[in-house]
């Protein structure tokens, strides 16, 4: 049987699927499992014994937004196409949470048990339980872009702003909501809300345009006043409240931060950087003393002393490029984020710093026939493997930082290919320590790859509207499948000869092939187009399976000519990554927020695994030739590895 590859659809991809990353490895579980009908009524119950792995540094996202409790110990984290992350230990731990997608605002309150959050473009959203569970806020009159929200105390009161929209306020924790207009009859696409704050009883707000001026009220949002900080329009970035609501502390883009002891009636500038920058957060304490601003370039600056004074308390790192910060209560405790970077927090006000793990996020992975081969690949990180099942993982640094989307191996493991977004094709002969850049094809957005068991035969497949590549020489030469369309190619299996292939097309259709690529036939298992999102195939290519976002298990048993549905959960998921024993009698599935699902009987029956103790939003997993072994992960969590007794 050829290695089982798995490879994940991107959400960097406008119009493709959510992107799925595989996320990192810690300590020791044994669990046994509880049992599942599918469509057919029958159940299916197995033993597995499951060990949890730790091993990769920080990963980097393009943080936008944070969050935190009263206390600091609750944290949030939003980033660009990304999960929010939540912390019940100041940052010493994180969860990845649904729902998904760019992050563009976030609070709190006091207790950390509700926030209000948004997408840009995208919904609102509100939780009351920390962020473990999200309801969509549908306001009357909205658009989808939400840019600001600020929260009282309590998190009954709450107001949020949009980009070429109104400011909505609401005085019952979420459930009703009233538009404001600060602005008296400005043109709705010359308005777009930068910051809101809020008293901690929600009656003192402010409200910033870019560009425009500043509104402050004193009733909720009743009625406003304008205010002129800067003596003409700025681009009001990010604001700042204290409990009270009469300190205010306010930035704007390329030019400076303000300050307001009297709810903004008047301003003092402030010039933290000792020249405009380019400002993306600010927070105070809740007696308005102590202020930390945020900057691109420009680094950290805080003032113990409502702006009067400043240093410069930026992280250590190679990165200068901070895009949020908050803080405690009483300002001791900091959080800064950075582009492209990592979540650092200071308890001693800045002049020492810890860099928090929110977890690698591993786009594919691969396992030999035996899975005691397994190698992972991520974003902005090296190729990482492991020659023990999972037990210790080296960094294969010759592999290089680059963007790596997906990745798979020869049967015993020896030969690997992986593919860039955005790069080359790169393969390696010795297990991973050393690399070959196959660059006779130009740069391409690689969606996925496949091997035969000896890793001669390759394929590979372009992400986003493109073609699929074949090679018969282990990556030497390649040839461009003779397709009459263009497809966003998100994964592919091979037989273990590499004679027949199958491909899965995002929102498109299931692809075969019995000549190495050379032609294709498309396959319909649904009836109409899905979501197809990960595909497996048997080593003789004649067992088949296939899963798609918010659908059904697809199984074939004659190479694709004809398709069983299979329901796991009695339910439409979903699901994100299926693998199969050489044989195709065991099938394993996962869901994005869920459980890990396996069958014995080719899909007919199927069991509910339990790796992690409890649902997790799982992104993808691969499997032995004999489907005894399991290599499951979590986005931005863990790994696990499964084995039958």
């Amino acid at each position: 049987m050829k290695s089982v590859a798995i490879t994940i659809p991107l959400l960097r991809e406008r119009g493709t699927a959510m992107k799925k990353i595989i996320g990192i490895i810690a300590t020791v579980a044994l669990l046994s499992i509880m049992g599942c009908s599918d469509d057919n009524g029958t159940t299916s119950t197995a033993q597995w014994s499951w060990q949890e792995r730790i091993f990769a540094p920080p990963a980097p996202l393009d943080w936008t937004r944070l969050a935190a409790s009263a206390d600091g110990m609750k944290l949030y984290a939003g980033a660009i196409e990304a999960y929010l992350y939540t912390s019940r230990d100041a940052g010493q731990t994180w969860t990845s949470r649904l729902p998904g997608g760019n992050w563009s605002c976030l609070a709190s309150s006091d207790d950390g048990t509700k926030l209000i959050g948004g997408h840009y473009p995208g919904s609102l959203y509100h939780s009351i339980d920390s962020g473990v569970n999200w309801s969509v806020v549908d306001i009357v009159g909205s658009n989808d872009f939400w840019k600001c929200a600020a929260s009282s105390s309590d998190g009954s009161k709450l107001i949020v702003g949009q980009y070429r929209g109104y400011l909505y306020t609401s005085t019952d924790t979420g459930t009703t909501w009233t538009q404001r207009d600060p602005t008296d009859g400005a043109k709705i696409e010359d308005i777009d809300w930068g910051f809101v704050t809020s008293s901690d009883d929600g009656f003192r707000l402010s409200a910033g345009l870019i560009p425009g001026k500043v509104y402050t009220s004193i009733d909720g949002g009743e009625n406003w006043t304008q205010g002129d900080p800067a003596s003409g329009n700025r681009k009001w970035e990010a604001g700042a409240s204290s409990s009270d609501g009469n300190k205010l502390a306010i930035v704007a883009q390329d030019e400076y931060l303000y300050t307001s002891i009297d709810g903004g009636e008047n301003w003092a500038r402030r010039d933290p950087a000792s020249s405009p920058a380019s400002w993306t957060g600010v927070a105070t304490s809740s007696d308005g003393s102590i202020i930390i601003a945020s900057a691109l370039s420009n680094s950290l600056f805080l003032s113990t002393d409502s702006g009067t004074s400043w240093e410069n308390v930026e992280p250590d790192t190679d990165n200068h490029w901070l895009n949020s910060v908050t803080c405690s209560s009483d300002g001791s405790m900091i959080v800064a984020a950075l582009d492209d970077g990592s979540i650092y927090v200071s308890t001693d006000l800045g002049q020492t710093w810890s860099e928090k793990n929110t977890g690698v996020f591993w786009r594919a992975a691969t396992a030999s026939d035996d899975a005691s081969k397994l190698a992972v690949c991520a974003e902005n990180t090296p190729i990482y493997t492991s020659d023990d099942s999972g037990s210790t993982w080296t960094k294969q640094e010759a592999s290089g930082v680059r963007n790596w989307a997906c990745l798979a191996s020869s049967s015993n493991g020896s030969k690997i290919i992986a593919g860039v977004k955005g790069g080359y094709l790169y393969t390696s002969d010795d297990g991973g320590s050393t690399w070959t850049e196959r660059d006779s094809i130009d740069p391409k957005r690689w969606g996925c790859v496949a091997a035969s068991s000896d890793g001669i035969k390759l394929a590979a497949g372009v992400g986003v509207l493109g073609s699929i590549y074949t090679s018969g020489d282990g990556g030497e030469t390649w040839n461009e499948a003779s397709l009459e369309f263009v497809a966003s190619w998100v994964d592919m299996a091979s037989s273990s000869d590499g004679n027949r292939l199958i491909a899965a097309a995002y929102k498109d259709a299931i692809y075969t092939s019995d000549n190495s690529g050379e032609t294709w036939t498309e396959r319909d298992p649904a009836g109409e187009v899905r979501a197809w999102v990960n595909v497996a195939s048997s080593a003789d290519g004649t067992k088949l399976a296939a899963c798609a976002e918010n659908d059904y298990i697809y199984t074939s048993d004659d190479g694709g000519e004809t398709w069983a549905r299979r329901d796991p959960t009695g339910n439409p998921e979903k699901w994100y990554s299926i693998a199969s024993s050489s044989d195709g009698t065991k099938l394993a599935v996962v869901s994005e927020s869920g459980y890990v699902y396996f069958s014995d009987d080719s899909g007919a029956s199927w069991a509910k695994l339990d790796p992690a103790g409890t649902d997790k939003l799982w992104t993808a997993i691969a499997s032995s030739a004999d489907g005894s072994k399991l290599i499951a992960t979590v986005f931005g969590g863990h790994i696990y590895t499964g084995e039958y007794f």
